[in-house]
């Protein structure tokens, strides 16, 4: 199961505030799909020792 599926079983309500990535890749599908399932409009991603950088819900 899925970790975001698992969480909306469970929990009734959660954010992330932001999160890493061990590279340089730019935000994911998962990342987009994440602020979607947590009705979140925003979330900081920090890739590799660059500065965070945050997404929005498009």
């Amino acid at each position: 199961m899925e970790l975001l599926s698992f969480l909306r079983q469970k929990v009734d309500h959660i954010s992330i505030f932001g999160h890493t990535h061990p590279f340089v890749t730019g935000p994911s599908v998962g990342d987009f799909e994440s602020l979607k399932i947590l009705n979140q409009s925003r979330q900081y991603i920090i890739e590799g020792f660059n500065s965070p950088f945050m997404i929005r819900k498009p």
